[in-house]
């Protein structure tokens, strides 16, 4: 039915309950939030969440002191659901949401002009934020391995630009602890961040 639940360990308050009280025992996820919208998907990172409203609200708690949560500099730990509103604010339609352990990334899509009758159509797009070690924000593999404390880097979601988009789509993202995984329509897939 959408309600989400969460147990285990809460140093970070990655449970989402309003406190930092481990429990061995579910307990649902506490959204101050019109819940007629349900949950259709969820990521879980090392000690930060995600959670993808039907909606469109992206929701995130947890651990947040490395940007992992996107909302943000000087963001710390959230105990509570609370939304990226970056997203809603640009018109971006989340399709897909991943974590690794420290970073997130969001597949959407925003509008864009076309050239028939200018009519909008959508456009394909990444995002991600959280720790920028291990050119984990570096699709196209050109630059060195990030500083933790280049901020500009992280603590908001950051449009990652590549070629390989064009006139293709991604049906498939995924996360490992540093890097990004993404599979295409035509079966390609793609990966960057540590390559060990």
């Amino acid at each position: 039915d959408g309600t989400l639940l969460s147990r285990g360990y809460n140093d970070r308050g990655q449970l989402g309950n309003m406190t930092r009280i481990n429990s061995p025992l579910f307990q649902k996820v506490n959204f101050s939030y019109n819940m007629s919208f349900k949950c259709i998907d969820m990521a879980c990172g090392s000690d930060h969440n995600l959670a993808l409203m039907s909606d469109g609200a992206l929701f995130v708690w947890g651990a947040g002191a490395l940007g992992q949560l996107g909302l943000g500099p000087n963001q710390k730990d959230t105990l509570q659901p609370t939304e990226i509103l970056f997203f809603r604010n640009k018109h971006i339609s989340i399709q897909q949401i991943s974590c690794g352990q420290y970073h997130s990334v969001v597949i959407g899509n925003e509008a864009r002009q076309s050239n028939e009758n200018s009519k909008k159509s959508p456009r394909q797009s990444i995002y991600s934020f959280g720790l920028s070690e291990y050119d984990i924000h570096n699709i196209n593999g050109r630059g060195r391995f990030r500083n933790v404390r280049e901020s500009r880097y992280y603590f908001s979601p950051r449009k990652l630009e590549a070629n390989i988009l064009n006139d293709k789509s991604i049906i498939g993202v995924g996360c490992t602890a540093h890097s990004t995984i993404i599979q295409m329509n035509n079966g390609a897939l793609y990966t960057w961040g540590w390559p060990s």
